[in-house]
């Protein structure tokens, strides 16, 4: 192994805020967009993120976390699992994000809320550089945290359709 290649600075987008209040049982939720922009030397990979979940709620009121590019793809399978620490790994090693070298590109961690009667705050964060797997070496202003959110039971906040098939003569 010969060590990192190139270099890259991770750093909180400031044209983006999750909505405030989020209903339980929903899906695919913006929650943090941070920019990496890759040094003038070489492309950087991006693999593997180490989230580290804050705020006055249990770890099973996330479902899932997923990491997007600036396309809206997403990068490997939706985390589930949180360690004891607070923390998840979503790794993504089959399906890096790769930012070319001297472009800044976008990066979204998006939620998924657990269903039911669940109230509390909620944050994420990279840590430190650390908590980024990466071909370059990193830098940045740590920890990178998002804003905070407020979460609601999904029952009594969203809103439900039923559609029915009818023949049209």
């Amino acid at each position: 192994d010969t060590g990192p290649v190139g270099s890259a600075t991770f750093a909180l987008a400031t044209d983006f805020t999750p909505t405030p209040v989020w209903a339980s049982g929903t899906a695919y939720n913006k929650f943090m967009k941070f920019n990496v922009s890759a040094g003038s030397d070489a492309d950087v990979s991006l693999t593997a993120l180490k989230v580290t979940r804050g705020g006055l709620s249990a770890n099973a009121n996330v479902g899932g976390v997923g990491v997007y590019d600036k396309d809206d793809v997403r990068h490997g399978n939706m985390g589930t699992s949180w360690n004891d620490d607070n923390t998840m790994e979503v790794s993504f090693t089959s399906e890096p994000i790769v930012v070319e070298k001297g472009t800044t590109e976008a990066v979204w961690l998006k939620v998924n809320m657990a269903a039911g009667n669940i109230t509390g705050t909620l944050t994420l964060s990279l840590a430190s550089a650390a908590a980024i797997t990466s071909s370059a070496t990193l830098g940045g202003l740590f920890p990178i945290t998002s804003g905070t959110v407020d979460f609601r039971n999904g029952a009594t906040t969203v809103a439900a359709i039923t559609v029915d098939a009818v023949q049209v003569h």
